[in-house]
Formats: structure tokens, sequence, C-alpha cells
């Protein structure tokens, strides 16, 4: 069958319809022309159907590509519809890149007229810049520079893969495609348009391409501008990226645009080139491209400041290029000077030796400086100066100059370390004007004539003479030469006073005129005399003044002793043989005229043993009224010298030294140091309990290192519990628990409590089962038992069980202390019954230990030692009177005889007492036999209700 008839029969009711059938006509890559060819025929509606269905059911990129490359080939030698109908089934199935790239490959004349036709028909000319592009990219071999893939679709990235593979053919493909667009009419700033919104990689890629093509820089920003400025830029930016100088760029854009100059820098800006390089490249340029550059600067807001600070930092040569320019401008040098002494130093200079270089001379720069803004002179002097032009230069210019201008450039001299000896020595041989223009320059800046004697004192005779000449013409006097010389340098102070003393100028004269300077008139004046005089005199002109409240002066002759050398270590020998208030003075002065306070504790410690126990009580005296640190005086007599504590404390306390204060400070101390502070309190009739109240709000380790120094002075248990009792409940708990830190003999402590009283041993032991750490309430079962007992005579609610082993110091020490038997047996503290956890208590015992607490609430923690009494002085002091221990039997008749008085009984029997009636009343054992009688508990009913009442 003929191909126009198996055409004819396709079905062409749908693009992919139309597409599969032509596939299954199997038609090799060649026949694919003439068949689109035959639908043409029919109609163009099925042609454009036959060709989209084509690319729409091609297997992959490849295929679609080989295909639509023969159908470009065959329509490209067919005629204008043919060409139309491939151009159009491209344009609309999105694939007019691969167009592009299709009709670049063909030969020049076959592509002019397909692009023309496709153009024409509404073609897309942004699919030209998008496939030059993509072989832009390939020609820059750059695979950092290379548009990422999938940008565009699998197309382009199919087009760049092809386009590798056959590099040596792109030039002529990009020279055939750009051809092809400009001989069908179209601009290639029309193109260029199409990209404005790409990226400077794609914008690069484009022109490498074009560039390629036979295209100029120029002509490409001939075309960018015909573009707009957005795309201007991005062009500017993209030719950088592709390699192109930035002095061939600025170069194109004066020659060729040079009204987008600005915007060419600012591109040049928005990718991190600096002014700097920008003016360095422009330097390179040819005819007014520097100064078109400057003026291009200055419109987009650059200050002069600015652009000679960018022109610095390229290179001297090019800020010497660039004023230039700025001058041809019309720039002034008054006006650059009015706008670079706005800038860094570095700049200043680095603008003068510029113009220096130029040609301008100093006297014409201090001209120019003149003429501009207030300073401007300053500011160039010092340039100048900094640059290396001779102070000679300078002054003869100021000499000649007003006197407010000349007074800048001394001003400007000093500013860049020109010392009076380098100005008054370079102008000594030049005429009187020119000293005397450098002397009234720096009376202007504040010196002084004494200053200015001072720096001068070692220079020639002959400069000293052409200074002092000036001086006097500007109104220095003799008289002021003669006050100011003793005020200049310390050695040429020290030969006038020693001659002054030596023609029989008294030591406090010289003082009481000195004093009424400056504290450094005066300490000129003791540096000038200390070791011609000695100490001695001056110090005591200085306690005199100090008895007229001069304490200043004093403090001022201390500073100026040490400056001259003296050994205050001397000063304090001598105020030691004065007397207190000479020695309180110096100990006052000590630390303000910069010495040291161990100095002086040193200087104590190795004084002769009763001098040293004298001048420490002094020290304590003065340490409390001055205000100095007592904790570093502390800390040195505990590390350097421990025989100084006591008379230090005595003398602390004796200027009104709190106890509590010092206690604090005392405490955290070696034992042995707080012990010999304790020795002198005790020897001045502080009493261990007035130590320990003062010691109340201390940490534990405080309460530690007290108790330990109260043991090493001797003091006993006795007199410590003693001590404890009186300072209050709150010592007591401190001294018990610092006693079992301590690992102390808890026995003698008890035995001093005891010495106290029965009461307070009774408070004391109390306090030890307290330390126990964990106990519990009565359960519910235990109340309601002890309720049927005591009823509302014992409040339960504040009973608690010790729920740890009493096999410990605390009862080992108690027990031991009354009866030698460390045996685990219940105490009652109080409203704590301390059981031992090893053996669970049940209900009769429980009875009898709260019957211990009753007694605590009845008699108070005198019970507790009355207990432990019967204890230990009765081997049976429970029993009282029975057979029976378990319920009592047998006790009756005593019981009868005491006719109810329960203090007839000790506090143990007292306790048995009230378990016997529970358990024969409510928890009597099982009878022997049947026939035996119920328990009685009538005779001890007397003492179950003395008990109740309570």
């Amino acid at each position: 069958m003929a191909l126009a008839d198996r055409i004819a029969t396709l079905d062409f009711g749908s693009i992919t319809d139309a597409g599969t059938g032509v596939r299954e006509l199997d038609l090799p890559l060649a026949r694919l022309g003439p068949a689109v060819g035959e639908a043409l025929a029919l109609s163009p509606t099925r042609a454009l159907r036959l060709t989209r269905g084509l690319i729409e059911t091609a297997s992959d990129t490849d295929q679609a590509a080989r295909e639509m490359g023969s159908l470009v080939e065959w329509a490209a030698r067919a005629g204008t519809p043919e060409r139309q109908v491939v151009a159009d089934a491209l344009r609309i199935s999105g694939a007019e890149v691969l167009l592009v790239d299709r009709v670049a490959r063909l030969p020049r004349r076959e592509a002019r007229p397909f692009v023309r036709d496709w153009l024409e028909a509404g073609g897309d000319r942004k699919a030209v810049a998008e496939w030059l592009s993509v072989v832009g990219g390939v020609l820059r071999r750059n695979p950092g520079a290379r548009p990422r893939r999938g940008h565009s679709g699998a197309v382009v990235d199919w087009i760049e893969e092809a386009a590798e593979d056959v590099v040596d053919a792109i030039t002529e493909a990009v020279e055939t495609i750009v051809d092809a667009v400009v001989e069908a009419g179209q601009a290639l700033a029309d193109v260029l348009a199409e990209v404005v919104n790409w990226t400077i990689e794609q914008v690069g890629n484009l022109v490498e391409a074009l560039i390629e093509a036979g295209r100029t820089v120029g002509q490409l920003i001939q075309d960018a501008v015909e573009a707009g400025v957005t795309l201007f830029k991005k062009v500017v930016k993209a030719l950088i990226e592709i390699g192109r100088t930035v002095a061939e760029v600025l170069q194109e854009v004066v020659t060729e645009a040079v009204g987008m100059l600005k915007d060419a820098i600012l591109a040049l800006r928005d990718i991190a080139v600096s002014f700097a390089e920008i003016l360095r490249r422009a330097v390179e340029l040819v005819g007014e491209g520097l100064r078109r550059v400057v003026e291009a600067l200055i419109d987009i807001g650059r200050s002069v400041v600015q652009i000679l600070d960018a022109a610095l930092d390229a290179a001297a040569s090019v800020l010497r290029a660039t004023i230039q320019a700025l001058l041809d401008i019309g720039r002034t040098v008054a006006t650059l000077i009015t706008d670079v002494i706005t800038g860094r130093r570095s700049l200043i200079d680095a603008f003068t030796r510029a113009m220096r270089d130029i040609g301008r001379t100093v006297g014409q720069l201090l001209d120019d400086a003149a003429d501009a803004v207030a300073g401007a002179v300053r500011r160039i002097a010092r340039s100048l100066a900094d640059i290396g032009e001779t102070i000679v230069d300078l002054a003869e210019w100021a000499a000649d100059a007003a006197i407010g201008f000349a007074r800048e450039v001394v001003a400007a001299l000093v500013e860049v370390g020109k010392t009076v000896v380098d100005l008054v020595t370079s102008v000594a041989q030049r005429a009187l004007k020119v000293m005397r223009t450098i002397i009234d320059g720096l009376f202007a800046l504040g010196r002084t004539f004494a200053q200015l004697l001072r720096d001068l004192v070692d220079v020639a005779a002959d400069i000293l003479e052409a200074f002092l000449r000036a001086a006097w013409e500007l109104g220095a006097t003799i008289v002021e030469f003669v006050a100011e010389t003793v005020r200049t340098t310390y050695e040429s102070a020290k030969r006038m006073i020693e001659a002054a003393i030596r023609a029989g100028a008294a030591v406090a004269d010289l003082l009481a005129e000195a004093v009424k300077g400056t504290y450094f008139t005066l300490r000129r004046m003791i540096y000038g005399m200390a070791d011609l005089v000695g100490v001695g005199d001056i110090m005591r002109w200085a306690v005199e003044r100090l008895e007229s409240l001069a304490e200043n002066v004093f403090h001022e002759v201390m500073t100026a002793l040490r400056f001259a050398g003296e050994a205050l270590t001397d000063v304090l020998d001598w105020a030691v043989a004065q007397g207190e208030a000479a020695f309180e003075a110096v100990v006052d002065a000590w630390e303000s005229v910069r010495e040291d306070l161990i100095d002086l504790y040193r200087w104590a410690s190795s004084l002769a043993a009763d001098v040293a126990q004298e001048v420490w009580e002094r020290i304590g005296r003065a340490t409390q009224r001055i205000q100095n640190s007592v904790t570093y005086v502390l800390n040195y007599l505990e590390n350097d010298f421990l025989p100084g504590v006591r008379r230090f404390v005595r003398g602390l306390l004796d200027a009104g030294y709190e106890l509590v204060d010092l206690m604090a400070r005392l405490l955290n101390r070696a034992v042995a140091f707080v012990a010999e502070a304790v020795r002198e309190l005790l020897a001045l009739g502080v009493t261990l309990a007035e130590l320990m109240a003062a010691t109340l709000e201390e940490p534990a380790d405080a309460w530690d290192n007290l108790v330990a120094a109260f043991r090493e002075v001797g003091a006993t248990w006795d007199d410590i519990m003693a001590a404890a009792e009186e300072a209050g409940e709150d010592a007591v708990d401190e001294v018990i628990e610092t006693a079992r830190r301590l690992e102390e003999p808890l026995e003698e402590m008890l035995a001093g409590a005891l010495e106290v009283g029965g009461g307070f041993l009774g408070l004391v032991v109390a306090k030890l089962f307290n330390l126990l750490a964990t106990y519990r309430p009565l359960t519910p079962t235990e109340k309601a038992e002890a309720e049927k007992v005591f009823e509302s005579s014992v409040d339960l609610d504040l009973v608690s069980i010790s729920q740890e082993s009493l096999d410990n110091d605390i009862l080992f020490a108690v027990q031991n202390f009354f009866d030698g038997d460390p045996d685990s047996r219940a105490f009652v503290t109080g409203t704590l019954i301390n059981m031992d956890t090893s053996q669970p208590i049940d209900m009769p015992t429980l009875i009898h230990e709260l019957t211990h607490v009753w007694q605590n609430f009845a008699t108070g923690p005198m019970y507790l030692s009355e207990a432990i009494h019967a204890q230990a002085t009765n081997p049976d002091a429970y029993n009282y009177g029975y057979t029976d221990a378990d319920t009592g039997a047998g006790g009756e008749t005593a019981l009868n005889a005491a006719g109810g008085d329960f203090e007839a009984f000790n506090r143990e029997q007292q306790g048995q007492i009230v378990m016997h009636y529970y358990v024969r009343r409510y928890a009597p054992p099982p009878p022997a036999s049947p026939t035996d009688p119920p328990l009685s508990w009538t005779a001890w009913q007397p003492y179950i209700d003395v008990v109740r009442a309570a």
C-alpha cells in the first residue's frame, strides 16, 4: 500500500492516536518526513497532530531528538508549509529549544529560512537564548559555571550532553543560529531582552556563546544597553563571570555606552569588585576613561573621601592619578583638602605625599589649607610632618602666617610626636620670630613655662638661651623661672634645693612653700632634701601638719618619701618612738602610698619581742579605727607570726571591734591559732559562754574549731557544759553536735552536764537521742491501745518511735556513763521512743515507754536522768515488789502500801506499774487452767487515775 494511503487510514482523532498510528507503520527514520508531508496533503491540522504525536509517543528524549532532527532536515528542504508544521509542533510541545538545536545543525542557507518562518509564526526568541546559554556553558568548560541540570527540562539536559559530544561543531552551530536570527530581522538586543530574569551564570553562558559567534564585547554592551538597565547590569556581571577583565569592560562601556558607566560600576560592585579595583583598572583606560569613571563614582554618591580612600587602597600611583582626575573635573586643591581632612589619617598623609609628587610645595599646600575649612592647616601640617617635611620649612611658613595658623602648625608638629627639644633645637639658629612662633604655639597648647624649661634643661646652653630670649618676649618672668625651676626635673630641683639648704634655708620653710603648690611640687622638694636632712625632720613637720588637720599633707609626705627612695620602715621606726598618734598616722597612710600591708606586718614581726608585742597591739587598734582588713592581718599572723595574734586581738577589742565579727574571722582557721586568740580573750575577761554566744551564727566547722580550741587552752567538759547552759539552748545543741563530730568522749560531756544539774543532764541526753536520724509516728492501733490507759493525758500525735539500731555511739555513751552496760535497751527522750529495730516493740513495752513520755510532760527532762539513775544504781530498778515480771503479780502489797502515791516509785517502776495495768486489764495472758479467776487490776487503778488526771 502506498505511503499516502497508509497515512490516510490513520486515526487523527487525537494527538496520541495519530502518534501511535504512525509508529505502528514502523517507518524508517528517513520516511517520517514524507509521512508528515502526506498528512499535510490531507490537512495542516492532521500534519500538526501527526508531528506532535511523534513527539509525545517517543520512548525517550534521544528518540525524540533523532526523529525531530530528521523532520527538521526534511522540512528545511521541503518548503515553508512543512517548516511551519514542524516548528509549530515543537513550539506547542514545549520543545522549541530542541528545534533551535536541530536547526543550528543545518547548513546556513537552510537554517535562515527555517528560523525566519519559525519566528514569523510566533516562535519564542527565548528558546534561542536558552540554547545559546546551554552551548555557551559547554564552551566555557568549567563544571562549576555550567547551567544547573534540569533548569529547562530534559530536552535542554539532552542538548547539553549531546553538545559535549560534538564540541568541535558547536562554534559553527552557534554562528549558524545567530546568523539565521539576524537574517530573520531580529536584533540580538531583543533576544537578550528575553533573559532579563536569568541568573548571572546563565547570562554568562549566553554571552560566551555570542562572543564565540563573533559578537564583540562592545557590541554586547550596545545590545545590553538597548535591552534595558537591568539586563545591562547582568551582562556586565556576566562578562566578568566568563573571564573578561574589569578594564576591558570599563573601556567598552566608556567607548560604547558612556551613559551607562554608572550602572556598569554598580553592577561590578554587586559582584564584589571593589572600588579600589575599579579605580586600579580605570587608570589603565585610554583617553578620558579615568576621569569619566571618577565622575560616575561621584554620580552614584561616592564622596571624594571615599573615592580617594579606594584609590589609596589600590596603589599610590592610582591615588595620584585619581587626584589629577578630580582636579581635571574642576575640583580645587582647597576643596580637596576640605574633603580629605575628614578621612583617615593615612589618607591625608597619602594625599599630601601625592600633592608633593604632583609638584605642590609645602608653602602652597599650607596656603591651600588656609583657604580650606577651619582646622585644615593643622591637619595638612601634621601630614607634611608625617611624610618627612622639615620642622624648619613648616615653622618658617608659620612665622609669616596669621597667629591662628601658626599655632595650628605647632600643634600639628606636637601631634606627630615632635618634642619640645626637637622643635626648639631645629629653629634655634633661625630668626628670633621663628623661635617665638614655636614657643607661642606651645603656650597655646597649654604647655607652661615650667614644663618647657623642664624639657629643655639638658639642651646645649646656646639653645636654652635662644629659648629663654623668646620666652621673655612672650611674657615669662624671672620670678616664674626661679619658681618653676624648682618644679622641673628631679635632679635639677635636687641641685637647687641642696644649694638653698646649704645657704641657710630651713627645711620647714621649704616644705611650707612647696606645700602651697601641688603634690608633685612637694614630692620634688622632698626628693631634693631627703638624703640631705633624713626622714626625721620631714616627718616631724608632717606630724605637726597632721595636728592642724592637714591629713592629706601627711599622706603626701609619705608618698614623696617613698618616691624619693627612702625606706618607709625607717619611718615606722621613727613613728614607734614618737607615740600612738604618729604610729597610727603612718599605718593609716601605708596603703594609700602604695605600700603593701604585708611589709608593715613583716616589719612588726621583726622587732624585738617586747617591742613587737606593743606594736601588734597598736596595729590592732589602728586596724579597727581606720577600718583596714582584719582578715588580712589574721591571715598573715596565722601563717607567719603566731605570737602576734594575742596582742593584735587585744588591740582590736580595745578599739571597739565587735566580738561576733572577730569570732567570724577567727574560727575558720587552724585550731592552734584559734586557741591563741581564745587565750587572750579569756585573759581579757571574755567568758566561754560569751564566746559561744558570739559563735551561734557560724557554721559547724567553726564550732569544731571553737570547742577544739577550748580543749587546747585547758577548758574541761565541766567548764564547757556550764558555759553552754549559760549561753542558751542553741549553744547546747551546737556543743553536743560538735562533741560528737570531734569524737570527744561523750561520757565526759555527760559528766559535765551532770555537774550543771540533773535537769540539764536530762536535756543533754534528750538532745543526744534526738540526733538519731529516723523515726515514725505511732500507728492507729498503737494509739487506740495507748488511749485505753492514758486517755487524753498524753498527746499521742507528738510521739514517735526511732527506726534505727540503738547499738551506736550515743546509746553506748549514755549507758556507759550510767552503768557501763552497752546492751540495747529502749529509751525515751522527750516524745521520742528510741528502740532497737532488731527487737520489734510489743504493746506492753510500748505502754511502759509511753509512761516515760507522760513523765516528760509531767516533770520535764529531769525524768530521764532519774530513770537512768535508777537503772544505774539499782540492779532491780524495775521491780516494785512483783514476783511475775509479765503481769506484776505479787506487787499488790507494795501498791496498796503506797496508798496511790505514784512518787513513791522510781521512774522505771512507774513504767512497770502502768504496763502491768494494761496487761492485766486489756491484754491478759491465757489462764493456766479454765478454773483460774481473771486477773484483777484494782491495786493498780489508783496509779492509773494519777496518770490520767495529770
